[in-house]
């Protein structure tokens, strides 16, 4: 299906990049929402490989006693390691774990969405929770080895740059638009994905705990959605993934009545099929 373009934003765009060595073009993909912008062109000064940011996804559920292990681990993570990590917590369904079944009582949200189980088709299912994943790569059910996992991939070099910002929130609508951009960093020619998630933080609701239960327990980084799902980068490597070449993408999101804008942020990631390159994350508001 054709991609739709802004005239105004495109014309805005082509001469931001007058300097590069191409115009930018539009990449037709198939899966996913069509993107306001779509544009691909060569930086003939190639950015500096960022400092690596993991992507970090908490396998939890809210009648796990022992995920508020896992949810201590994860905060450790990003207090120790400010800006490197970029936290995902995600409640898979009660048909994938018991202890993910929410709670009936009224006012209790459910923070279970599909999404897990489309991970689970990418990465293996874990044998329970809490389970963490770094980069989808490196998993453990000890959430004492979290941060060993998590610092052993922050040392590794960057083959591609992520960037995700905020273009605009309208609070009477509250259409969010977004603009993902990527860079590579290594000549790597292959076919690369990348996939956007808005998480919700300081949701307040119940947790069962190995001392019993909490009433008001803050939930944090909840996966609420993902508005892109591995999509296609450069399909069939064409343009094909050398040094310097950079991929924006914009988009627009409805944020449901219900999520607090002001708890709520977009991570976005570049991955191979499996492993991710490099995420990053920004508050929408």
């Amino acid at each position: 299906m054709l991609k739709q373009f802004s005239v105004l934003a495109f014309f805005t765009l082509s001469l931001a990049l007058v300097s590069c060595e191409e115009e930018p073009l539009p990449i037709i993909t198939d899966a996913g929402v069509a993107p306001l912008i779509d544009t691909t062109y060569v930086n003939p000064s190639p950015a500096a490989k960022q400092n690596k940011v993991v992507l970090f996804e908490d396998f939890s559920g809210v009648r796990c006693p022992t995920c508020p292990n896992g949810h201590q681990a994860l905060e450790g993570l990003l207090t120790n390691f400010p800006g490197r990590v970029a936290a995902v917590t995600i409640h898979a369904g009660q048909k994938e774990f018991v202890q993910a079944a929410p709670f009936k009582d009224a006012g209790q949200q459910d923070l279970n969405t599909a999404w897990g189980t489309a991970i689970f088709t990418i990465i293996n299912k874990p044998n329970g929770i809490p389970y963490g994943i770094v980069d989808r790569v490196q998993g453990t059910n000890i959430t004492s080895q979290w941060e060993s996992l998590a610092t052993q991939r922050m040392g590794m070099s960057t083959d591609a740059n992520a960037e995700v910002k905020v273009i605009s929130y309208d609070d009477a609508t509250r259409e969010l638009r977004y603009e993902v951009k990527f860079e590579i960093t290594s000549d790597l020619n292959e076919a690369l994905f990348f996939s956007t998630v808005i998480t919700e933080s300081e949701i307040v609701g119940k947790q069962e705990y190995t001392q019993g239960e909490y009433e008001d327990y803050d939930h944090n980084h909840i996966l609420r959605d993902m508005p892109q799902f591995s999509e296609n980068l450069n399909p069939n490597n064409d343009p094909a993934t050398t040094t310097g070449r950079v991929f924006i993408k914009q988009y627009s999101y409805t944020l449901p009545e219900l999520w607090v804008v002001e708890h709520c942020h977009i991570v976005a990631y570049i991955h191979k099929a499996v492993d991710v390159l490099q995420a990053a994350e920004v508050k929408i508001k």
